[in-house]
């Protein structure tokens, strides 16, 4: 089975570090692409033709929205899922009408974090949490 391939797009080297060293350790995941802003993830996402983009929304530039509709309406083969501190509903709401598959709010994987897939209209706890 071929390997899922993960374009990474977020304007912190920290961050993305330590993504790609989550995403590096999952059997049958592979990141194919690192970008810090939305013009280099479309381009990325262009060359690379990944199964999924996982945007941050603040980025330098144009911003990880932007480049979720970009990537949405250029390569509809690709999913985008929302990696973002901003929990606010309006952000969530601007992206699921974009089309991203989903949207998780929050700055760790704690049970603080929010995780909002595209086929629902309510957020729930992270799936990590046990409660």
């Amino acid at each position: 089975m071929r390997p899922l391939r993960l374009l990474l797009a977020d304007d912190h080297t920290l961050v993305r570090a330590g993504l790609r060293a989550l995403l590096d350790g999952m059997a049958g995941v592979t990141v194919v692409a690192e970008a810090d802003n939305g013009e280099q993830a479309v381009a990325l996402a262009a060359e690379q033709r990944p199964d999924i983009a996982l945007l941050d929304i603040t980025m330098p530039g144009m911003n990880g929205l932007a480049a979720a509709e970009r990537i949405l309406r250029e390569l509809p083969g690709v999913r985008v899922l929302i990696l973002s501190m901003h929990a606010g509903e309006e952000y969530v709401h601007q992206a699921l009408k974009l089309g991203v598959s989903g949207y998780h709010a929050g700055a760790s994987a704690s049970c603080t974090t929010t995780w909002w897939p595209a086929a629902w209209t309510r957020p729930w706890p992270a799936p990590s949490c046990s409660r």
